[in-house]
């Protein structure tokens, strides 16, 4: 029987790492260049310059790569979550540095974006990933959202719920849009929309300077409605 050391599974382990990590790479370039449905098995192992079958010990098919590249997108609001439940960073913060993450990419990233929502528009079983990775992102960002309703950072006339999926679609939308005209850079643009967006959930204060009180943006506007009305009665 053989005894293998820890320094030979530690580099079995590396090597294992390195090729999958080959196939992956390779695999979303030829998707970005090619398209999804025009990229085959073996022109991935050849631009990874490794045998065909090789694909196989590393991914069942091409849809798992795709759901990789979703897995890994998706772990980023896993872990703003993480964040916004151990008190590390709040709402906004720990939202805002995901978007910024998510979308810092290349302008060349437009043909892989181009190239997976082609394959989400024809193939039902890429659908199927990708409805699963929806549905888990959604509850995570209504989850941060619900946090944010208990810690007063978020306002709670609004369903989290519904105002998840509202930021959740636009991105999506967004998205789809930059990888058709990607003159700017998709950052520049979601740093924008998420300003819009923030300004719509968050709970604004503003401060009354004549008597040091604050009210949210909901109680400003009441108060303004009211002050109007006794402003009409006077007259």
């Amino acid at each position: 029987m053989a005894i293998h050391s820890p320094n030979t599974s530690l580099r079995r382990a590396r090597r294992a790492t390195d090729i999958r990590e080959r196939l992956y790479r390779s695999a979303l370039r030829l998707f970005a260049e090619r398209g999804y449905f025009e990229t085959k098995i073996e022109d991935i192992t050849e631009a990874a310059d490794l045998g065909k079958g090789t694909f196989f010990n590393y991914f069942p098919s091409k849809e798992h790569v795709l759901s990789t590249f979703g897995d890994q997108r998706l772990a980023f609001f896993e872990r703003a979550l993480d964040q916004v439940r151990s008190g590390e960073v709040g709402v906004e913060a720990a939202l805002s540095d995901t978007i910024s993450r998510i979308t810092s990419v290349d302008k060349d990233a437009a043909g892989l974006f181009r190239s997976i929502f082609a394959a989400h528009a024809c193939s039902e079983s890429v659908r199927t990933h990708y409805r699963e990775r929806i549905s888990r992102c959604h509850r995570i960002i209504a989850t941060i959202l619900t946090i944010g309703q208990t810690q007063g950072e978020i306002r709670t006339d609004r369903d989290a719920t519904d105002m998840a999926r509202v930021i959740q679609q636009t991105f999506i939308g967004l998205t789809m849009a930059w990888a058709i005209n990607p003159e700017v850079r998709l950052i520049v643009l979601s740093r924008e929309v998420w300003n819009a967006i923030w300004k719509s959930v968050c709970v604004g204060k503003t401060e009354d300077k004549r008597h040091g009180r604050k009210y949210t943006a909901r109680g400003l506007a009441a108060g303004n409605g009211r002050g109007r009305k006794r402003n009409a009665q006077q007259q």
